[in-house]
């Protein structure tokens, strides 16, 4: 269409709006819109709905002009508001355009990013420029931010050579389901590695027949520690999260596993569906890369039970795809990221932001929500503070940052608490968050903490009101790191309380007011420590916390080893 074409349609278009929506009612043809934001220029149609909404409709004449569609209602978008004063949910975009090869993609990925409600129309006109009929076109299903699943996997290897075959493998089996997006972190066991775990399976397996089979002989139980492998290498896979539709492909090629999924899936929604999809496509549907033994993996597996306790050393990570061309990615942020540093191992988060820009606090909203999916109490305060920031523009010029850490594990975090090495390492095993930002003349800090609620328990009352009295359950979390899903009501059975305070200050007058959150707002209270409130909990609850030690004293030898004879098959 050339330029006189689009305004004889547009005008057409303007008597026949219920080819849109049969509630549009014409409000103005060329509004005109003032350059208070550097917003000046003219919206194609204006209207509202049933709804009472401002519908802005812009048509496009041509492939090139479709290319800039989306900065001009950018522009409208921001004008309209600002001139009106109408919030995001007072505001309905439509796209007119008889081309959408050129608009499709930034049109997609646009209507991915913004609360307001926007739709395209693929207009079909006659040979006098009629509108005959307008159908509206579907988004692309995009997944072009960096996102790796949290759903990973292990595979073990006992040699060099087996180790070069599986990475073959790999990128063999990826090929086949057409996955690009992946990262390979090769692994080397540490030397004291294989002798570390038979050292505590001897142990382990001393206490259990100690404890449920007695006649057990010496024999026996060296019989089955010589049946444990060795592995001397990993290859630990972390894959882009797919979209719902490629998922589908992969598993839809293996009938028998595409309908055990289908017979299982109303179970799940959301990101629990996501997940479900990830596994079965895969790790069940076939071909699967060769190994010699296989786990689950989870970020908090790999930072905390790998890298951490059994100090598996990195060889070497090899990139495909996006990770492959972003130059800029360094080693270091790539095992952040595996790690669960985005908020996918659900314990950790950390991201340094600025003020100006709302980009990031989406990314950061994401991230929280991710990271504390179960924690509910820090996640409301978190938010809170976000929608805050952005809406009161507290500092607009400053820069921050938030860090997480978020065990979700308060029995082991005490324990660790007090076994750690020195006083200032035991600090790093205290639960909390904090969002801070600054400028020259104001500091202000959202923290997370927990607090003592005044209840007095019994290690034995714990195990049985959350555990069935069995230890096992306790002990089976350092599978995936030690997460504990139910921790906030465990943890409040406990004795504490997950928190959120907030502080001001004052540079100039050197002065400091702190609030505490109680679900609707902050409310100034007199100043805490959230590190002396954990501190005076443990000297609070002597007999509680020896209970606990004595606990982890005995069980706790290498996270994780009983859980590997399990999954190896080694009957006991």
């Amino acid at each position: 269409m050339k330029l006189n074409a689009e305004n004889i349609i547009r005008d057409k278009l303007i008597e026949n709006l219920k080819i849109l929506d049969s509630d549009l009612v014409l409000l103005k043809k060329e509004e005109f819109l003032p350059n208070n934001l550097g917003t000046r220029g003219f919206i194609d149609i204006l209207a509202k709905d049933s709804k009472n909404r401002y519908v802005i409709i812009e048509l496009k004449r041509s492939k090139a002009s479709s290319r800039e569609a989306l900065h001009e209602i950018l522009k409208y978008i921001e004008g309209i508001k600002e001139n009106k004063s109408l919030r995001n949910d007072e505001i309905q975009v439509m796209i007119v355009s008889t081309e959408w090869e050129e608009l499709l993609v930034p049109f997609s990925s646009f209507i991915n990013k913004t609360s307001i409600s926007i739709s395209g129309y693929l207009l079909e006109i006659d040979t006098q420029l009629n509108p005959i009929s307008a159908k509206i076109v579907e988004p692309l299903e995009l997944n072009n931010d960096r996102l790796l699943s949290d759903i990973h996997s292990i595979h073990l290897y006992e040699n060099l050579g087996n180790l070069n075959k599986g990475v073959i493998s790999h990128k063999k089996v990826l090929e086949q389901k057409n996955i690009d997006d992946y990262l390979l972190v090769i692994l080397k066991a540490s030397p004291e590695y294989n002798e570390l775990v038979k050292e505590s399976v001897l142990f382990s397996l001393n206490e259990v027949y100690k404890n449920f089979d007695g006649n057990k002989s010496d024999t026996k139980i060296f019989d089955i520690i010589d049946k444990i492998p060795s592995y001397h290498y990993i290859i630990y896979r972390a894959v882009q999260v797919l979209s719902e539709a490629h998922y589908y492909d992969i598993i839809k090629k293996d009938s028998e596993q595409y309908e055990e999924l289908n017979y299982i899936k109303e179970d799940y929604e959301g990101d629990d569906l996501f997940k479900l999809l990830h596994e079965y496509a895969l790790d069940n549907v076939e071909p699967s890369p060769y190994c010699d033994s296989m786990e689950i993996g989870y970020p908090a597996k790999f930072s905390k039970k790998l890298l951490e306790d059994e100090k598996w050393e990195i060889q070497e990570i090899i990139r495909n795809g996006k990770f492959l061309n972003n130059k800029l990615l360094t080693d270091d942020i790539l095992i952040e990221e595996i790690s669960g540093s985005m908020g996918t191992n659900k314990q950790k988060y950390y991201k340094e932001f600025s003020t100006k820009s709302l980009s990031s606090f989406d990314e950061i909203t994401k991230g929280v929500k991710k990271c504390l999916q179960d924690n509910v109490i820090w996640k409301q305060g978190i938010l809170y503070a976000l929608q805050a920031i952005k809406e009161k523009n507290i500092i607009e010029t400053a820069k921050g940052h938030i860090q997480i850490y978020n065990p979700s594990n308060t029995i082991l975090s005490i324990y660790q608490f007090l076994k750690a090495n020195s006083p200032i390492e035991s600090f790093l095993w205290i639960p909390n968050y904090l969002l801070s930002l600054e400028n020259d003349n104001y500091a202000y800090a959202y923290i997370g903490g927990l607090e003592p609620n005044n209840i007095k328990t019994t290690f034995a009352n714990i195990l049985n009101e959350y555990y069935e009295g069995n230890s096992f359950g306790l002990l089976h979390c350092m599978t995936w790191g030690g997460y504990e899903h139910r921790d906030i009501q465990i943890s409040s059975s406990l004795g504490l309380e997950y928190a959120n305070y907030y502080v001001e200050i004052d540079k100039k007058k050197k002065k400091k007011t702190m609030f505490k959150f109680n679900g609707f707002q902050y409310v100034q209270i007199e100043d805490v420590d959230i590190f002396k409130l954990f501190i005076n909990f443990i000297n609070n609850n002597d007999s509680l916390v020896t209970e606990i030690c004595n606990f982890y004293d005995k069980h706790y030898i290498a996270p994780g080893i009983l859980m590997s004879i399990n999954e190896n098959n080694i009957s006991l």
